[in-house]
Order: C-alpha cells, then structure tokens, then sequence
C-alpha cells in the first residue's frame, strides 16, 4: 500500500522506506497513556512499538512536538517504546469532510514527518483505528478503549 506524501523536497528520505510501509506480522494493543496534552494509544508489534495520537487540547498536534512529549516522559527509553508516532490533525488539515489528515514521525532515523492514510494505518493494526471527534475527546472514555 501507498503512502501519501505531499511536496518531498528531499529525494534521499523519500527513496528510503517509511516505517509504516512495511509490514508487521502482528499488532497488539498496549493501552492508553495521557502525556503533557496528548492521548497515546499504543500498539506492540514484531518491529516495535507503534503510538497512535490524539491531542486533547486543539485537536492538532505536530509529530515532532509530540515526539519531544514522548521524549520527556520516557527518556532513553523512548526507542524502545515506539518506533513510529502517528498523529490525527482535526483540525484544520482534513483533505476530506470530516477525515482527519495523518501525520507520521518515525523515531529512530526519520528527519521529517510524512503523511500516511487510514487504510494503511488499519491494515498495519489489523483493526481500524481508534478515533475521536476533537471536541468530544474524553479521557475516560480513551482510557477504556
């Protein structure tokens, strides 16, 4: 499956293959976690970890601030926590009617975000992924996903 990907400058990263675009054995939820203004919602597979993101205050929320997050929280051990951090943008950057954009960050030797799509997200989870409409994000509810 395609990625997506908008206005690549860089034809060096963009020859290298995204951590998204391959294929994982299996994937299995983890739970979910709130860390500075985000919901993570985390996946294990056989290739790492995977975390799924939604911001609980504006309903955007950049890739790399939310790696910073992530850093800050778990430190050296960020590496081996996730491999590739998704983020949902609500708000201003749908391409579709109510269809959030998703933005990808991989964490160990991605330099830039990239952009990923639904159906591969749901085809590397084995499930659709978990979403939420910005303005009725709650925590609880989250958490009991």
């Amino acid at each position: 499956m395609a990625l997506f990907t908008r206005n690549t400058d860089d034809n060096s990263h963009a020859s290298q293959q995204r951590w998204l675009q391959r294929p994982v054995a299996h994937a299995v939820f983890d739970g979910a976690q709130f860390i500075d203004r985000y919901a993570v919602l985390r996946w294990e597979t056989d290739r790492g970890g995977i975390a799924f993101v939604h911001s609980m205050v504006d309903g955007n929320a950049a890739p790399k601030f939310v790696t910073s997050a992530l850093r800050r929280h778990h430190g050296a051990r960020l590496a081996d926590r996730y491999a590739c951090v998704v983020v949902a943008q609500t708000s201003t950057q749908v391409s579709q009617p109510w269809v959030p954009d998703l933005q990808a960050y991989d964490v160990d030797g991605g330099d830039q975000p990239y952009y990923t799509t639904w159906a591969e997200l749901e085809a590397l989870l084995g499930q659709p992924a978990p979403y939420w409409f910005h303005a009725l994000r709650d925590r609880d509810a989250i958490a009991a996903w």
